[in-house]
């Protein structure tokens, strides 16, 4: 035997085995406290030691063997022994590990096992007892192992159980001048059933039923491989540290960790949390980069990684969730699903499920953006657009979201939904191609409800929608709504548009009049405000309305709604039921009411009326009743009563053709409030009312109407209508039962009417289907007309009375003045004038007085 072998080995130096032959010299021979160095091209590679080794042939059968990785070039004289050697316990606190390695700066690893096989030549050691491996980065305990020492990879068979360090809590770095202990140990743990430790390539390979498990999150999966980083020896040398370097690199903290197959994602949950259900996130491929704290999800064969939490989730064909940035990004084919908190108490929770190409979530600062092809299904509606933005806002005495600094964690498991009581939906905002369109009760689209625009925002602490750009339109079967810019108050039942609004609406014929097609009504204004709500639809700034009966313009136009009777009695059973927000309200209202103001100007049929402010009032109808739908009708409504204040000019024109139509088609709104000439008829008055009900006219302060055959003034002037009759009938009718007002009793004429043959028709027809019947005035009545021969007639008095059945107007006076006629250059007074409306003939009736100019009376008769 070699004398310096035998004497390294009695005094337990280090041995450096060569030859095969000294090896065969050592069979048999047994040593303790052996130490065992092993080189590669004369580079220390690791350093083995054991209690009690024996030599059996190439191997070294070690007790109580540990084993210490060098870093390269470290220096022997540096190296502790590592006979009884105290190992730190597996999940041993950072101060305790601290101590352990602030004099091992030259180890990358530090392995313990009760027995070891070694071979020297080979550098390949083996074992089946536990082992126990301690390390600057990563501790791990196991039950048996394989070791390359050359290659520096140790693998561990099975019942693997480590601590991983993330990089704040490598104790190397503790060592440099003026570190401290940090205020956190961060670390992870993990069991798996196997495990292969690669030192030269930087990596840890764990396999089989892979476990990790932090603080906040744990990870399972089939396979995980953690990456180790490695700093130079160069950028070492530039750190400010006590401690000398001896190496040319060494192991930092984690750099990256790899999770494939069945990779479950779970986040840990407090007991208040757990009740809104797990969350977890779901591939089958998991990258976790400790540099850029950030965690990406992918999957295989069109199966997507999900992320859940409860009901709610999140897909995706690529998912990355940053951490420390509280933000994620989700590419291809996302999709979420978020629950909605029922509006009113005990409804169910909504689901509402949002597609796009990309989603970027920031839930630090509250916001996410869906970009391209994004798609919003909701159980009222569903949404399309080019980019969308969610903004959430925390709730009062809600928890705000944490910063994590620089923890690191495999979990970046996002909070993005609006339930467990922290946020809640603040602001949508939607741009390019916006479209929404309606469901029913029964979630089906409802293709003909919808709204569109260049841009849409949902504010959501009012409860508004604001759509702008692009002509933004709201449809709703064949009724429109569009202006410049559009809002939605989604409790209230209430739209408006901004500037150049335009409004379409249809009314449905009435009840029993299917025959008759749906008439459509356009409004244009500068401003509209459609409060379904509030009962209130109001246009301001030049109203255009055009109707197939009426051209109506104004300053401003409010129309008032009143619930329907039906709907009443349905909303008393179910309180919580609402129309829906885009007009759907008109179904359950009707229009009681319109009030145009400012510089009114109507025109309708051979109608065309000027006042300052015109009132509309209509009624509901029974069901079952038949009536002609009028102006801004809606099905089962009539127009009953007609308003006019202020400055009121009406002209009518004459119809040539009265006598061709049919006596059942529908009137006008305005044409019953006076009859038919020959030419054009106005009449101007301080204010008017026409009951359509009753057929009957008012008009009041300094009434005058003029038309070919004269003038007609007055005070007040009251005109009165009735159905035309059947042309039989109208022959054999008599004036016996003549209309009157219920305040002013007409007086008892006893005139007949005139032969046949006269000028004057049977009757005056106002409207098709209504006939002039009487027309009676009141105070400073004055009658002027033109004769065939040029003469001008007058006639006055406080009370004229015309009945169309009689062909003649009755004026008399009252105990102030009698009524009076002209007549050669004086006045005639009597009881009553006689003006026979079908000659040219005036005449006095008793008590006949004349009154010449030159104050000359001759007495009565």
């Amino acid at each position: 035997m070699n004398k310096q072998l035998w004497a390294a080995l009695l005094t337990g130096a280090a041995v450096s085995i060569q030859a095969a032959g000294d090896l065969e010299d050592l069979r048999g021979l047994i040593l303790t406290n052996a130490k065992l160095p092993l080189y590669n091209k004369q580079v220390l590679q690791s350093m083995v030691f054991c209690d009690k080794a024996e030599r059996q042939g190439k191997l070294v059968v070690g007790q109580n063997v540990v084993l210490d990785l060098v870093r390269r070039t470290a220096d022997v004289d540096e190296i502790k022994d590592g006979w009884g050697v105290k190992f730190y316990p597996l999940g041993a606190k950072l101060p305790e590990i601290f101590n352990f390695w602030k004099g091992r700066l030259y180890s990358e690893g530090v392995m313990f096992t009760p027995r070891a096989d070694i071979e020297q030549e080979t550098k390949m050691a083996a074992g089946g007892e536990p082992v126990y491996f301690r390390s600057p980065v990563i501790d791990l305990d196991g039950v048996g192992f394989e070791a390359d020492l050359d290659k520096k990879t140790i693998l561990v068979k099975s019942d693997v159980r480590i601590v991983l360090r993330m990089g704040g809590s490598d104790p190397r770095k503790l060592f440099e001048a003026g570190a401290k202990l940090p205020p956190k140990y961060e670390y992870m743990t993990a069991t798996s059933d196997s495990m292969l430790i690669d030192m030269n390539n930087n990596q840890i390979l764990l396999i089989g039923n892979v476990r990790v498990d932090e603080e906040n999150s744990g990870v399972d999966c089939d396979r995980m491989t953690i990456f180790i980083d490695r700093r130079s020896d160069q950028e070492l040398a530039g750190a400010n540290r006590t401690a000398p370097v001896n190496a040319e690199d060494t192991l930092e903290g984690v750099s990256r960790i790899l999770c494939d197959g069945n990779v479950v994602v779970s986040r840990k949950l407090t007991a208040e949390e757990a009740k809104e259900g797990d969350q977890k996130a779901f591939a089958d491929h998991m990258v976790y980069d400790v540099k850029t704290a950030s965690v990406t999800l992918t999957g295989e064969e069109k199966k997507n990684p999900r992320v859940i939490r409860g009901q709610e989730s999140l897909t995706g064909q690529r998912i990355v969730m940053f951490r420390e940035e509280q933000r994620a990004t989700v590419t291809g084919d996302c999709e979420i699903l978020v629950i909605q908190e029922p509006e009113n108490p005990g409804d169910k929770p909504g689901v509402m499920k949002v597609n796009s190409d990309i989603a970027q979530m920031d839930y630090r600062n509250n916001y996410s953006d869906f970009i391209g092809n994004v798609k919003v299904d909701e159980p009222r509606m569903t949404l399309e657009c080019d980019k969308m933005r969610v903004t959430l806002r925390e709730l009062a005495g809600g928890p705000a979201v944490e910063s994590v600094g620089d923890t690191a964690s495999l979990s970046g498991l996002p909070d993005f939904g609006t339930t467990g009581g922290k946020r809640e939906l603040d602001k949508i905002k939607c741009s390019g191609r916006v479209k929404m369109v309606r469901k029913d009760d029964a979630g089906k689209l409802m293709p003909d409800q919808k709204a569109e625009a260049s841009f849409a925002d949902f504010n959501y602490a009012d409860r508004t929608v604001r759509m702008y750009g692009g002509e933004p339109k709201l449809t709703r079967g064949l009724e429109e709504m569009s202006g410049r810019e559009l809002l939605i108050w989604i409790n209230e039942e209430r739209l408006a548009a901004k500037e150049e609004s335009k409004i379409v609406l249809c009314s449905a014929p009435a009840e029993g009049a299917k025959e008759q097609a749906p008439s459509q009504t356009v409004i244009t204004s500068d401003e509209s405000d459609l409060n379904y709500g509030g009962n209130s639809l109001v246009f301001t700034g030049n109203v255009q309305v055009r109707d197939p009966r009426m051209i109506l313009d104004c300053d401003r136009m409010e129309l008032v709604m009143m619930p329907r009777e039906s709907a009443a009695k349905a909303e008393k059973k179910d309180p919580a039921k609402k129309a829906d927000e885009l007009g759907g309200a008109s179904e359950s209202k009707f229009l009681s009411k319109v009030i145009c103001t400012g510089n009114v100007h109507a025109v309708e049929d051979r109608m065309d009326l000027k006042t300052d402010k015109l009132t509309l009032l209509f009624r509901e109808l029974p069901p079952g009743t038949v009536v002609e739908p009028g102006m801004f009708q809606s099905n089962g409504t009539q127009l009953t009563k007609i308003l006019c204040d202020g400055r009121v000019v009406m002209v009518n024109q004459p119809d040539p053709d009265a006598e061709k139509k049919s006596a059942e088609a529908r009137p006008g709104a305005l044409s019953g409030m006076f009859g038919n000439s020959k030419s054009a008829r106005t009449l101007k008055s301080g204010h008017a009312v026409v009951d359509m009900l009753k057929n009957e006219s008012e008009f009041h302060e300094k009434v005058e109407m003029v038309d070919d055959q004269g003038t007609l003034k007055c005070e007040d002037m009251f005109v009165y209508a009735e159905k035309s009759a059947p042309a039989a009938a109208q022959t054999a009718a008599k004036s016996a039962a003549k209309p009157h007002s219920p305040d002013l009793p007409p007086d008892d004429d006893g005139f007949a009417v005139e032969e046949s043959g006269s000028e004057v028709p049977e009757r005056i027809e106002l409207a098709e289907g209504l006939e002039l019947s009487r027309i009676l005035c009141l105070k400073d009545v004055e009658l002027t007309r033109r004769t065939k021969t040029g003469e001008v007639q007058r006639a006055g008095g406080q009370k004229a009375d015309y009945v169309v059945a009689d062909k003649k107007i009755i004026m008399t006076g009252d105990d102030r003045e009698k009524p009076w006629m002209s007549a050669s250059g004086g006045r005639l007074k009597g009881k009553r004038i006689i003006v026979y409306v079908d000659s040219e003939r005036m005449e006095v009736d008793g008590g006949t007085q004349v009154d010449f100019s030159n104050g000359i009376n001759f007495p009565a008769n």
